[in-house]
């Protein structure tokens, strides 16, 4: 048995995983605001046809969409990469949800193409944790 001890890098992941949950907050409102800016009712998830008010909204919708879908990733590496690497996996964390932001202002700002920042950054950042992450469970494995 390995026993884990917190640290105050431990303290910075949870920053981390919050902040994941602030930004959820964030989308999720600028989706409602866009809902009433381009009037679209629930329970339709997009707006129909290929206007410029539908695609805004859509542009919106795709960003909170693409961060819901990411998460349960991002929370499995954050938390497998802290348990042995906690500073580096929280800065590593937080540059991921930087990036996310980057994705999110850029998708619905200017559509599919303004995306392309904000993944580059979030995918750097995940491959860091999950590098860190098999690290710890290679040691685990092997040195214990």
């Amino acid at each position: 048995m390995v026993a884990v001890e917190l640290t105050k890098g431990h303290g910075a992941v949870g920053l981390a995983a919050l902040g994941a949950v602030i930004l959820h907050n964030y989308f999720g409102a600028c989706v409602m605001k866009a809902r009433k800016q381009y009037k679209v009712t629930y329970p339709k998830m997009y707006a129909e046809g290929d206007s410029a008010e539908a695609k805004a909204f859509n542009s919106v919708q795709r960003g909170h969409m693409n961060y819901v879908e990411n998460l349960p990733q991002y929370i499995i590496l954050q938390v497998a990469s802290s348990f042995q690497y906690p500073m580096a996996s929280a800065v590593l964390g937080g540059t991921y949800l930087l990036g996310r932001l980057l994705y999110f202002q850029g998708y619905s700002k200017t559509g599919p193409k303004g995306r392309e920042a904000g993944a580059v950054v979030g995918v750097i950042a995940n491959l860091g944790m999950l590098g860190l992450g098999v690290k710890f469970c290679y040691d685990l494995l092997v040195k214990s």
